[in-house]
Order: C-alpha cells, then sequence, then structure tokens
C-alpha cells in the first residue's frame, strides 16, 4: 500500500518504467493533485529535480501542468502537480484529430516547451503519456520527472520518441525535445489517415509538403542539425502551416469531440497521516 505523509491516495493513474503516477488529495490544502514517484535510486534525481522545481514552480504556463513542489519519503521521491481532467494523448482513438488539428495540438506543446527553454528546463520526456486533452482541447505537458536544467546529465528514457543522445543518458539539451515532439507530430499524422493503424511511420501523404523539411530537420539524429530550441521548431511548424491550411489556421483548429475525463486506474483509496 502507498503512505506519502500529508496526501490520500486515491489511485494509480499511470505506471510507465520512470515512477507511477498517482491521483491523490493534498490534505494541507484540501485540493485534488497528481502525485508522480520518483525512485531514489535514479542517479542524481534529487538535486536535478529541485532545481527544475524550484524554476518551474514559480512561472506556470497555459500549456504545462502546474508543478507545485517535491515531497520526500524514505524509498522515493515524489513531485506534486495539478491535477488535470482530460485524456492523454495515446488515448485519443485514432482519427480523432485531423491533420490541422495534430499540428494545432503539438504548436501547444511546443509553446509550452518553449517557455520551460526559456527558463532554462528541458522536459526529457515528451511523449503521448505526458500529454494530456483538456475537455476544451487544450493540450497540456506534465509530467517533469526526467526533466532538468539544460547542460546536466539526464536519465536515459525507454519512450519510442527519445532522442539519440538521450536514449545514451546524455547531457540534457532543447534540441532532445525538439527531436521528440517532431516525432510525436509524425506519429498523429501518420493516425489522421490510417485509423487502427499499428505504425509510427506516417505515409508521405499524411504529411502537407510544407511540413516534409520542417520534420526532417527535427528529426535529424546529430543535436546540432536540429532546431536548437522548441521556439525555433515552433515558428518554423507555424510558417510551414500557415502555407498548408492559410492565414489564422490555429483558430479554425478545434476539436470536434470532447474528450472525456480522466480515471484512475486502480481506485485504492489510502489515507497518510501529515507529517
Amino acid at each position: 500500500m502507498v503512505e506519502v505523509p500529508g496526501f490520500e491516495i486515491h489511485g494509480k493513474v499511470l505506471d510507465p518504467p520512470t515512477g507511477a503516477l498517482y491521483r491523490a488529495t493534498d490534505l494541507v490544502v484540501g485540493r485534488t493533485v497528481a502525485l508522480k514517484q520518483i525512485h531514489a535510486a535514479s542517479p542524481g534525481a534529487g538535486s536535478r529535480l529541485r532545481s527544475s522545481v524550484e524554476v518551474l514552480a514559480g512561472s506556470p504556463h497555459p500549456n504545462l501542468v502546474d508543478v507545485d513542489r517535491l515531497v520526500y519519503t524514505p524509498d522515493a521521491l515524489w513531485l506534486v502537480q495539478e491535477w488535470v481532467d482530460g485524456v492523454l494523448l495515446d488515448q485519443l482513438p485514432a482519427g480523432t484529430m485531423n491533420t490541422q488539428q495534430a499540428v494545432a495540438t503539438m504548436a501547444g506543446v511546443l509553446h509550452g516547451l518553449t517557455h520551460a527553454h526559456h527558463l532554462g528546463i528541458v522536459h526529457g520526456d515528451v511523449c503521448p503519456a505526458t500529454i494530456v486533452i483538456t475537455p476544451t482541447g487544450l493540450p497540456r505537458l506534465f509530467d517533469f520527472g526526467l526533466s532538468g536544467p539544460m547542460g546536466t546529465t539526464g536519465i536515459p528514457s525507454t519512450s519510442r520518441f527519445t532522442s539519440p543522445e538521450s536514449r545514451l543518458g546524455q547531457v540534457l539539451t532543447p534540441a532532445s525535445d525538439v527531436y521528440s515532439a517532431a516525432g510525436l507530430l509524425a506519429r498523429l499524422l501518420s493516425r489522421t489517415l490510417r485509423a487502427g493503424s499499428r505504425s509510427d511511420r506516417p505515409p508521405v501523404e499524411a504529411i502537407p509538403p510544407a511540413l516534409r523539411p520542417v520534420l526532417n530537420q527535427a528529426l535529424t539524429p546529430t543535436p546540432e542539425d536540429r532546431y536548437p530550441t522548441a521556439g525555433d521548431l515552433l515558428n518554423a511548424l507555424d510558417l510551414a502551416a500557415q502555407r498548408s491550411f492559410g492565414l489564422g489556421w490555429l483558430g479554425s483548429a478545434t476539436f470536434a469531440t470532447v474528450p472525456r475525463q480522466r480515471e484512475a486506474l486502480e481506485p485504492a483509496p489510502h489515507t497518510a497521516a501529515a507529517g
């Protein structure tokens, strides 16, 4: 049974290799939060995360789930984050978004990443399981459990969207997030045309011609050859989208359906006494 002093655990929402995510009530302030477990055995996890949390907690952004604080228990660190109702990006049925909506979704994620990069923070794990779509269609990036200041050594991620250098646990750079975001956009474009397809490689016809050179550069194996930051990729993507969809393309890319509310997968009410 999971116990975190000061929190009532309602259930496990996700259980990725990087650490489980729980829905909980913060008994100090009386609000629902998302608790991300960070295994204490992760090299440098404490100092790296402390630096990220100190920066992010004081600078919110609409496309980032708010980061509150770190909580320490004997066997783990816990990242306290805002709870956001919605559906995870990887739980949206294939065909939910058209091409324009897929590009708009990633533009929102890139806005959030641009903010983080301006603050000197690299997310380190941009993937469908770390993006929630709210009932209004707003994409919000969460789970900064693998994040860290630029220039620090990252923790290797097992996500298929991880950049080549991140797989080796090399130094964190914004270009690593650029690679992951571009790979995710490629997957979204693939799913817009081929409902039920298991392939993440988009057919050529799924990518508007103006977007192809943008994705090619962002997915270059060598970090120095990519767009250096999320802001640079966002600017290039916006120009390509204007050529593909017309001026004002972002405002017209609205969701036709409202995602269902995210629910805990393992309801297990338990209260840990505040300490």
